[in-house]
């Protein structure tokens, strides 16, 4: 069995050769990158959820945690883990997303990731 102690060490010797080959910046822009392709997914769900449930009820659900909960896909029970204390949904960079129920508008309010 692997101790606690060599499993750290093993963890630090990974970080530093990743940070020696590819080098913070690199890294910090495939996060980016990353967090950007989950946004994407993630707006593209929830617009799918929206348009389900207003296909279905005739009218625009009232929260996003309503509209998630007419979605389909896996993600929309993440997103719904991700609701915070006054009951907003978070993106992928930690934002909030903002809903307009009149129109069924939902955005990021990421600086930079608000047309998406």
């Amino acid at each position: 069995m692997i101790s606690d102690k060599f499993a750290k060490i093993c963890l630090a010797a990974i970080i530093a050769v990743l940070t020696t080959a590819f080098g913070i910046p690199e890294i910090i822009k495939f996060l980016e990158a990353a967090k950007e392709i989950a946004l994407k997914k993630e707006l593209q769900e929830l617009r799918a959820a929206i348009s389900f449930h207003k296909a279905h009820t005739s009218k625009y659900p009232a929260s996003l945690e309503e509209a998630a909960k007419w979605g389909r896909s896996s993600n929309i029970t993440f997103i719904l883990e991700n609701i915070d204390h006054s009951g907003s949904a978070r993106d992928p960079f930690g934002r909030h997303y903002t809903y307009n129920p009149s129109t069924g508008e939902v955005k990021s309010s990421t600086p930079g990731y608000e047309n998406y």
